[in-house]
């Protein structure tokens, strides 16, 4: 038996993007409360130019833009997720597709380059 799409009128899909949007509703909580496929609300979703929730919240531009300013001064992704309250993975992501390059400053070397300008210990020597 071939199931029809469920069509939904401008109020409901209104109503689908706003609990969406503004409370912590997902597509699982959205299907069941209009009985309909994940497909349906997700199509209702990407008509309206709105961002997938992917493992929890949106982020929004204005935390965003904080995020960006925070890592071109120097801080790193744990330190911002721990003040914006937003995952590691998730800002790394968002700073990719913003084309900013992610460096992994716990790997930099951390040492003095200049320690072998003066070779005054048998130690440097070797």
């Amino acid at each position: 038996m071939l199931r029809t799409k469920r069509q939904f009128n401008n109020e409901e899909k209104e109503q689908i993007l706003n609990l969406y949007q503004n409370t912590d509703t997902n597509l699982e909580k959205l299907c069941r409360k209009f009985h309909c496929s994940r497909s349906t609300i997700r199509e209702i979703i990407v008509q309206n130019g709105i961002n997938f929730k992917r493992g929890g919240r949106l982020i929004s531009k204005e935390t965003l833009d904080r995020v960006v300013e925070l890592y071109n001064e120097g801080n790193s992704l744990s330190k911002i997720s721990r003040i914006v309250g937003h995952s590691k993975d998730m800002l790394s992501k968002h700073l990719k597709n913003l084309g900013i390059s992610i460096i992994n400053r716990q790997n930099t070397a951390k040492f003095n380059e200049n320690v072998f300008d003066i070779i005054d210990t048998e130690e440097k020597a070797y």
